[in-house]
């Protein structure tokens, strides 16, 4: 009786121990201005790899282009619009937000303008980001503990 516990166990061990968890994937390691350059262009926002908040149909996001040193971007949150930039360290491949501004609008629903401050706060938080030419993923630090996911458009 004790050995099928014992596998049990072990197997149960293993298990959670080899499951990738999308919040914890590796980071690219350095992001240079090129690949900055090549994230140009229009996303809709997909979700988050941790938080259980829904994405909402409208929410996105638009790259404009590098510029001094600076990530410029615009879009639409759940319920505002918002735009700003990231500054781009080059010699350590990180990003951290320079400036965020949005239009001050509340939505009826309550619950969108918790989603709304939740992505404002997640945005805020992104040291890098990795992109495979059509999603767009925004960690907050290295290891992730959350991950916002763009879908080219």
């Amino acid at each position: 009786m004790k050995k099928p516990a014992l596998l049990f166990i072990l197997f149960t061990v293993l298990s959670v121990a080899c499951s990738k968890n999308e919040s914890t994937e590796p980071l690219q390691v350095k992001l240079t201005l090129a690949d900055l350059n090549s994230m140009t262009g229009e996303y809709s926002f997909s979700g988050y790899a941790v938080s259980k908040t829904p994405s909402a149909v409208k929410t996105s996001l638009k790259i404009i282009g590098t510029e001094a040193g600076r990530l410029r971007f615009s879009g639409q949150s759940y319920v505002n619009l918002f735009g700003g930039s990231y500054t781009f360290d080059e010699s350590a491949g990180a990003l951290s937000l320079h400036e965020l501004m949005t239009t001050e609008m509340a939505a009826l629903d309550e619950s969108q303008n918790q989603a709304e401050q939740e992505f404002y706060r997640n945005f805020g938080k992104v040291k890098k980001c990795a992109f495979d030419g059509k999603t767009l993923r925004l960690f907050d630090t290295d290891p992730a503990s959350e991950t916002m996911i763009f879908v080219k458009k």
